[in-house]
């Protein structure tokens, strides 16, 4: 009789562990990243942006009110945690009308942020966001990285209404 209690007590604290965690996960809120896209640009223009030399002048035709891009850019980047830096390909080319910020984002946290490349420039090595080498491991992220590219007008530094979103494979190395 003892021997039945004591398993009916054991299952009832049992039931309840994992109503209350149940519970818990779903009344916990998941934490955002507090890095957005601001909706002006920042005053620094990105320091290892380099001319690219491709261009004759002339822009791309945009309508009234609307906005014209150019980019070149690769899928695959290399994060160096020992210097803390991404090695990456991004053209902004001559002919754009835009001005753009980068951020590469892994699992939904920032881990770079450009500063404003030009139309007419060009990065192929950017800084690690400050802390961000704390949360990776070496190894290939390729599944939730992506690449936002922001633009915003060259005059008014606002933001645009459009942004673009690139998966691409990021490989963490010490």
């Amino acid at each position: 009789m003892k021997s039945r209690i004591w398993r009916s007590t054991l299952l009832i604290f049992v039931i309840l562990a994992l109503v209350l965690t149940s519970f818990a996960s779903c009344k916990r809120k998941k934490v955002e990243d507090p890095t957005l896209a601001p909706d002006y640009a920042p005053p620094n223009q990105e320091e290892n942006a380099e001319d690219i030399g491709d261009g004759d002048g002339s822009k791309i035709e945009a309508p009234d009110g609307g906005g014209a891009a150019g980019m070149t850019y690769e899928d695959k980047m290399t994060v160096d945690l020992s210097d803390k830096k991404v090695t990456l390909r991004f053209d902004n080319a001559s002919r754009s009308v835009s001005n753009v910020v980068l951020q590469v984002i892994i699992q939904d946290r920032v881990i770079v942020e450009t500063g404003v490349i030009t139309p007419g420039k060009r990065v192929k090595e950017v800084d690690l966001k400050a802390g961000a080498e704390t949360l990776l491991q070496p190894g290939v992220y390729a599944n939730n990285a992506k690449m936002v590219v922001n633009f915003y007008d060259p005059e008014t530094n606002e933001k645009s209404a459009v942004k673009t979103e690139i998966p691409v494979t990021v490989t963490v190395q010490n």
